[in-house]
This record gives C-alpha cells, sequence and structure tokens, in this order.
C-alpha cells in the first residue's frame, strides 16, 4: 500500500473566490478523522484512487491546512477492502439525506400518482425518484416543448420553473423539480456533479440570446426542499480571450494528451476543423476518450463533441451546439486513427444543448473552454499558456539545510498549532504523560522522555495537579529543542485540570522569557471530547508561546465552546509571526496528534572517523568523513552554518540547591531555582544542530 500525505483543504481565499471558515474546517476534521472518504480523480466518483483519512488542522502564521493521508491500494485484497468501505461511505452518504425527505417526497409521489415499483430513489445535489420517462408523466407539457433533437428552449423551461442553480429546476406549482441530462455530468453519470461552470456560462448569456436549448433528464424528477449546492475545487477559468478570429487555424488541429494529461482527463486526443460550406464555415470538434464511459452499456465510448457555425460577413457565430458521440469497440479504434474529417457521422449522436442568433467570438471561446473541462488542449488551440500544469509542476525552494536540522522556527515567527482528535482514552487520572519516544542505544531499544519534562511535571505540582512521570529514561540533547510528551486530562474536573497544565506552561515560558532564554519548545495536551479524544499541539519559540499563552484564559474543552476558542486562536496566529519558506513539514506531525521536533542523526550523512575529548578546550568533538557527493553539506560545515551536539540518557541527577535527588525536589532548573547535576549521562549518539 502506498501512503501519500497531503493538504486538503485551507481557509486561504481559492481561485474560485471561497474560503473556509475554521468552523467548517475543524468539522471536517472531525468527521474526516473518523472513517475517512473515498479519493476520486478529478472528483469522478467511478475514477476511484483510494481512501483518505484526515489527520488535523495545522494552523501557522500563513494559513490553516486541513492535512492527512491517502491510502492507495497496490493488491487485490487491498483493492477490494477499499472498494467496499468506497460503497458503504457512498451509500450511507446517500441513505442520509434520502432519510431526511423521503417521506415527504413519496408522499407527493402518491398525491400525483407517480410511484412505481420499479421506481429508485437516488440523490446527487437534490433528492430524486426515478424510471423510464417519469418527468413526462409527472410534466406532459414538457413533450410539446422538445425540439426534434430533444431540446428544450430555456425560456419555455423557465415559464414553469424557477431555476435553482447546478442543473436543478423547481415547479413553480409543487415541491417537485427536474434535472439537466446526466451527460452535462462528468463521466456522464449521474452519479457525478454536473459541469458546473460550463452551465452557469451557457444560462449566464441567456437574458441576450433567448435561444438556448437544453436537454433534460427524462427519468428522474427531484424534490425541491432537498436541493443543496455542492461545491468542486478543481479550478477552471475562461482566460479573457480577444475577438480575433484570424489567429485561429483553418485546417484540422489535432492535439495529444501527454502521458501525465491522460491519467487524469482520459483524453486521447483533441481535434479541431473548420470546413467551408456553402459560403459559411463550419467548426466541429472532438476530444476522443478511449475509456469506456462507466455509465453506459459496455464497451461504449462516450466523447464531447461541439459544432458551430461563422458568417465570415458579419464576423459572428450564427449557430452553435454541443453534443456527446457515442462509439462501440470497433468504431472507437477506428476514430483513434482517423482525423476527425474523415469519419463521417459513424456514432450514436446525443444533442445536449443549442445556440443561436449573433454569438460573439469571446463568448464562443469561453464556452469551448468550460466546456472542455479538464482538456488543455483547448488553451493550446487558442494559443495560450497552461498556467495551472506550469504552476504545479514548479518545485518548492526551501533552504536545503533544513534536512538535517529539527524545524527551524525562530523568535518572532509565532506558534503553530495543531488540532487532531483520536480514539477515546479510558483513564481516571487527572494528569498523566501518554507518550514516549524510542531511542535505540548499544543495549536495544529503550523508551525515553526528554528531560526536560521533569520540569513541566514540577510546574504542574506547583500549580495544584498532581502527575506522576513515565517509567522510562530521561535523554537530553545539547541544542535548544524540547519536545515535551503528551499530557493526558481525565478525572471528575477536565476543564480545571487542562487549565492547570496551561497555567503550568504559561509559568514556564514567562520566567524562562524574562531570563532571555533561546529555547523552542512543543507541547500536546490531550482529553475526551464527547466520543474522542483531542490533541492540541503547539510548538514555537518561548516569547512567542508566552505572548500567545497571556492571550487567553483557558481552553475549553466541551466541543461547541472549544471551535469558539480555535477560532480566536487561528485569529492570534494567522495576524502574530512571519511567513515561512516551508510553514508545513510532515516530519512536524505524529500519528498520535504531537508536534515533534525531529532530531537527525549525523551517521545518516557521514561517518564518524575518530571522537576527542578535550576538557579544557571545546568539549567533544568529531573527525567526520563525507562523500564527494555531498558538497552542500561540506560547505554547510565550512561555514560555521552547521555543527553537531550530542545526545545522552540520564539515569540520575541532583538538585544542586536541596542536595536531594532532583526528581522530587521541588525546584526547577530551567527557570533558575537551581541546579541539575547529571550523575552518570551517558552520551548514546550524534544530531545535527544548526551553528550558534
Amino acid at each position: 500500500m502506498e501512503i501519500l500525505s497531503g493538504v486538503y483543504c485551507t481557509d486561504g481565499l481559492s481561485k474560485s473566490g471561497v474560503r473556509f471558515s475554521i468552523d467548517a474546517l475543524e468539522d471536517m476534521v472531525w468527521k474526516g478523522s473518523e472513517t475517512g472518504a473515498p479519493s476520486n480523480m478529478s472528483h469522478d466518483i467511478h475514477r476511484f484512487i483510494g481512501w483518505t483519512k484526515i489527520s488535523g488542522l495545522y494552523v501557522s502564521h500563513e494559513l490553516s491546512y486541513v492535512i492527512g493521508h491517502t491510502f492507495i491500494p497496490d493488491s487485490s485484497d487491498e483493492s477490494e477492502h477499499f472498494n467496499l468501505l468506497r460503497m458503504n461511505f457512498l451509500n450511507s452518504k446517500m441513505l442520509e439525506r434520502i432519510n431526511d425527505y423521503q417521506a415527504a417526497f413519496f408522499r407527493d409521489l402518491n398525491i400525483a400518482k407517480l410511484n412505481r415499483d420499479n421506481g429508485m430513489f437516488f440523490c446527487n445535489g437534490v433528492v430524486m425518484y426515478g424510471y423510464q420517462g417519469i418527468v413526462e408523466q409527472a410534466f406532459p407539457s414538457l413533450k410539446e416543448k422538445k425540439d426534434k433533437d430533444g431540446l428544450i428552449l430555456l425560456k419555455d423551461l423557465l415559464k414553469d420553473f424557477d431555476y435553482k442553480g447546478q442543473g436543478v429546476f423547481s415547479s413553480k406549482t409543487s415541491d417537485f423539480a427536474i434535472v439537466l441530462h446526466p451527460f452535462f455530468r462528468k463521466s456522464f453519470s449521474r452519479y457525478n456533479n454536473f459541469n458546473f461552470e460550463f452551465i452557469d456560462e451557457l444560462f449566464e448569456i441567456y437574458p441576450k440570446n433567448q435561444t438556448i436549448k437544453v436537454r433534460i433528464d427524462d427519468d428522474y424528477i427531484g424534490y425541491s426542499p432537498s436541493y443543496i449546492k455542492s461545491m468542486e475545487f478543481e479550478y477552471w477559468f475562461g482566460p479573457k480571450y480577444d475577438d480575433d478570429i484570424s489567429k485561429i487555424p483553418t485546417e484540422v488541429t489535432c492535439y495529444k494528451s501527454s502521458q501525465e494529461e491522460k491519467i487524469y482527463n482520459q483524453v486521447d486526443k483533441t481535434e479541431f476543423v473548420w470546413q467551408n460550406k456553402n459560403g459559411k464555415y463550419q467548426f466541429e470538434m472532438e476530444e476522443v476518450i478511449d475509456a469506456d464511459a462507466p455509465t453506459l452499456d459496455s464497451e461504449q465510448f462516450a466523447c464531447r463533441y461541439m459544432h458551430s457555425i461563422y458568417d465570415s460577413n458579419r464576423d459572428v457565430f450564427e449557430h452553435f451546439d454541443g453534443a456527446i458521440r457515442q462509439y462501440d469497440l470497433d468504431s472507437i479504434c477506428e476514430r483513434i486513427e482517423k482525423p476527425i474529417n474523415q469519419m463521417g457521422h459513424n456514432a450514436k449522436y446525443t444533442k445536449i444543448f443549442r445556440l443561436d442568433g449573433e454569438i460573439p467570438l469571446v463568448t464562443w471561446k469561453s464556452l469551448i473552454t468550460y466546456y472542455l473541462k479538464n482538456n488543455y488542449d483547448v488553451y493550446r488551440y487558442f494559443g495560450l499558456d497552461i498556467p495551472i500544469v506550469q504552476e504545479t509542476s514548479k518545485e518548492m525552494s526551501h533552504n536545503s539545510i533544513e534536512k538535517y536540522v529539527p524545524y527551524l522556527i525562530n523568535k518572532g515567527d509565532g506558534v503553530r498549532l495543531y488540532i487532531s482528535y483520536h480514539e477515546k482514552k479510558d483513564s481516571s487520572l487527572d494528569f498523566s504523560f501518554c507518550t514516549t519516544d524510542v531511542m535505540t542505544t548499544n543495549e536495544g531499544k529503550i523508551e525515553t522522555v526528554e528531560y526536560e519534562a521533569i520540569n513541566v511535571a514540577k510546574a504542574i505540582r506547583r500549580m495544584g495537579g498532581n502527575i506522576k512521570l513515565p517509567q522510562c529514561a530521561f535523554c537530553t540533547c545539547e541544542d535548544n529543542y524540547s519536545n515535551i510528551p503528551q499530557i493526558f486530562h481525565g478525572g471528575e474536573d477536565v476543564l480545571k485540570n487542562v487549565n492547570v497544565t496551561v497555567k503550568a506552561i504559561r509559568f514556564l515560558m514567562a520566567k524562562q522569557s524574562e531570563m532571555g532564554k533561546d529555547n523552542i519548545y512543543s507541547f500536546s495536551l490531550a482529553w475526551n471530547m464527547d466520543d474522542r479524544l483531542v490533541s492540541v499541539s503547539f510548538m514555537g519559540h518561548i516569547y512567542d508561546l508566552n505572548d500567545w499563552l497571556q492571550s487567553f484564559q483557558d481552553i475549553p474543552v466541551d466541543r461547541t465552546s472549544f471551535k469558539e476558542w480555535l477560532d480566536k486562536q487561528v485569529a492570534y496566529i494567522h495576524a502574530n509571526g512571519r511567513n515561512a519558506d516551508s510553514p508545513l513539514g510532515s516530519s512536524l506531525i505524529k500519528a498520535d496528534g504531537m508536534l515533534f521536533f525531529q532530531r537527525r542523526i549525523i551517521n545518516n550523512d557521514v561517518e564518524i572517523k575518530d571522537i576527542h575529548y578535550d576538557k579544557d578546550k571545546t568539549g567533544i568533538s568529531l573527525e567526520l568523513v563525507i562523500d564527494e557527493d555531498k558538497p552542500e553539506l561540506v560547505d554547510f560545515i565550512k561555514n560555521n552554518e552547521l555543527t553537531y551536539t550530542y545526545t545522552s540518557i540520564v539515569k540520575h541527577s541532583i538538585c544542586e540547591k536541596s542536595n536531594s535527588d532532583y526528581i522530587t525536589s521541588p525546584w526547577i532548573s530551567s527557570i533558575g531555582e537551581t541546579t541539575a547535576i547529571l550523575d552518570g549521562a551517558k552520551i548514546q549518539g550524534f544530531v545535527w544542530k544548526i551553528q550558534s
């Protein structure tokens, strides 16, 4: 199984002008982290990729990010497992929507005598009920309004229906609705959304052109009160075209899709052709798709097609229509080999829209662009750059030193916050450390926590809490990073306990800030919220953490109040800090919800030839052998940008002030109350760090 990490949504303004609230993003995390959801190529439900599970909401100065993982099967057993999850997910979501409206809808169907034994409920944007020919039974007048191609004037539809949006028309006399034909949808399937952008562009010109005709779905009627607007964040846009037709090639023009594009849009080639017929120029366009249509008969291939007539004397288009051409296996093979002007009419032809009269060239170009959504050949044909492809192909340039050291975060960079939900924890303790790290030593792998956790435990006790340290080894690292293990809060007063810890951390950060220290911390607080465990993890320089912790009093522990608190914290973090070259790194976040500073062992990159110890001068120094293929690493060391330090296991420590065991002593070394004398510390290895 392949696992991909990704960002699935942010609170930034999308290219389509939509911004998600923090409340909505938190809701995505709450729902998406429990069971997950299917991931599909290009929002096409028939092109299942794998299973996506949301991990959490990460907040930095730049943006808030919903992040997670997509699991892609690479065996038949895994595919079967994920397909079962997919079907259960889709069925449950559809049934949930249908059940909300089924009784009222079925009552109206009974009154109208439209229910049948073979009728089926369905839902996509609106709850629907269908069988062959139900629309003409519900609205007999529509049959008379159809032309020879089965299209209806939009003008006539709007006499009896109001357009609700996204292909749905609600009756003016009942709660019934009709919808556009499935050929307006991706993969020509009712399971997919309509091509919203094209429909909106087409209907937008209606006030100026009332000749617009469309094909409706004859086999399903909808229930208007159930309509909801769908959203797809797959940006596609019509460029600002000019009205110059002289630049458009007049011969047959064919574009073959690249391998990358074909994976995405399934288009083998797109052809455009102009022909002079009876003094007028006729334009034809067809995209040839060699993947069979999932909801049509077996081995049927459906291709989008357009036809226009251009009056060169008046410099306007006077006709424009779109259709779907269906091929069987033999004819699609022939179509792939032959150009569009040699195929004749060797396909089943279903027209889905038409407009006549004067059609400005800029409108014509824009309609083609939206009709061919996901097909970049339309940009090529009109001589425009393909900005989306170019933009996604660029690699972000980050400071390469970051791969050697923990996540770079300095004073003034701001706080990083991470919210995640997990399986509920069964614990009656008021406070408990619930995570440890693993260190490989000469004796094997041992559980450890960083030594600074002792000082956090002391601060919690000082604020009235009662917390025990985990039964494991304590490790130190001679850098300014500290990862404090996650602290779980239970007991009878969770609100009080959580905020005792907040108060303790606030106390430590304030004291260290007053001392002018240059430390960087990661903390994680957890408690049960409804049927989940919530983890609130945060990291930053002590000055930034101190300022942030002083900006609020308590963290609420019920979900409603917590969401309100979260919204305020996001606003604060966005307003305070600096943009980073890499605001989000996958190594920052652990599966348990902790933000974690990952150190890199130098043995991954160099050979340690010898170790020297000079007590009077620099302490421990290493003689390193670096491969010739790592000149960048050599430069970092020579330029005093990168150095190394050691990690060690502390077996025992003494409080200088009380001359007793440091763990049981009340005094805290990190805020200058005493010194912890490390007794019997044993070096375990060496890691990279920034040269101070």
